[in-house]
């Protein structure tokens, strides 16, 4: 593992990253699957389905439970339920709080770069994750104006901003994480604590957060 020096941002992926929202996730979608009249999944099973957005967790669901009603009214109930509940079950991963405190205390920026609904990221930051300052929260964007990851919209945000690529240091679970890292020249480091099963040959791995303190320096 490569100590990585000259690093001034930081952006974190959030869930299976920074918190661990599967359980508040997945009592959303079977909430819902069970007013439909759907079976249920147990919470293990939704890492199978998350990683790109609700959207494409539906599509993953759906080709399981053969799901007949409208894409856009079952996400919108999902929705509506998560927003009310999405801190039930959440919490935030052993070890990102001394990481994070010890990135502030560096003066390093840090930042939230995520597929989750931008709304439901920003409600993270401000009540799980209100203790540190996120100068950026990119989500997905509920007018869609950008794409998801892997497409680097954060990243190329943040280098608009006047921090070079060399600069920036991606952290996250997921092989769009990755990807999105990699595309864009940022170094990056894999957590493997999370959410990401899929056989994947990841650079710079952790086990626990507070690991990172001994890699950005």
């Amino acid at each position: 593992m490569n100590i990585m020096t000259n690093v001034s941002v930081v952006t974190f992926d959030l869930d299976g990253t920074l918190v661990d929202t599967l359980p508040s996730i997945a009592n959303a979608f079977n909430e819902i699957l069970k007013e439909y009249g759907y079976e249920i999944f147990s919470v293990e099973k939704y890492m199978d389905f998350i990683g790109n957005g609700f959207g494409v967790a539906f599509d993953r669901i759906r080709e399981v439970r053969n799901i007949k009603e409208d894409k856009e009214e079952f996400l919108s109930r999902v929705r509506d339920y998560y927003n009310l509940n999405y801190l039930k079950g959440a919490k935030i991963y052993e070890g990102m709080d001394k990481l994070l405190t010890y990135l502030e205390k560096k003066n390093i920026v840090i930042a939230v770069i995520t597929n989750k609904d931008q709304i439901t990221a920003e409600k993270y930051c401000n009540t799980l994750l209100n203790k540190w300052k996120f100068k950026y929260i990119f989500g997905n964007p509920e007018n869609k104006a950008y794409p998801p990851k892997p497409y680097p919209y954060g990243l190329k945000m943040i280098v608009k901003d006047g921090y070079s690529i060399d600069e920036i240091v991606h952290i996250g679970d997921m092989i769009v994480d990755y990807t999105m890292a990699k595309n864009m020249g940022v170094r990056q480091i894999h957590c493997n604590y999370g959410y990401e099963k899929r056989n994947f040959e990841f650079e710079n791995c952790v086990n626990r957060a507070d690991e990172i303190i001994g890699i950005i320096k």
